[in-house]
């Protein structure tokens, strides 16, 4: 069976920041932002804030948002978003965590069925 991780990053290019480069288009947001996203997208940062996914029977939105938000402290990505974004950085940010979320609804579905 793989990890949370396993298939979060295999489904990263993809998906993940395919669906993130499109909605940041409005944005100021540059490739060195997305640069940023897939520093922070790596297979240990995944494991270290996901895997307890695979043993939640549940998982509900709340758990998806804590987990995203510890991600984003744990890699440094929110303080990049808040220093270097400062006019945008709250929608970048509901952006990333929203795409990040429905991955993780994903990836909880095809671990558990």
């Amino acid at each position: 069976m793989k990890t949370v991780a396993k298939l979060l990053v295999e489904h990263k290019a993809k998906y993940f920041l395919r669906e993130l480069e499109n909605e940041l288009s409005e944005f100021k947001a540059s490739k060195k932002l997305l640069k940023e996203i897939d520093e922070a997208y790596q297979h240990h940062f995944l494991e270290m804030c996901f895997s307890g996914l695979q043993q939640r029977k549940q998982f509900s939105h709340r758990n998806a948002d804590l987990m995203i938000e510890d991600w984003m402290n744990l890699t440094g990505l929110l303080q990049y978003l808040q220093k270097n974004y400062r006019e945008d950085w709250v929608a970048i940010h509901d952006i990333i965590q929203l795409n990040l979320k429905e991955e993780l609804m994903n990836v909880h579905y095809d671990i558990h069925n």
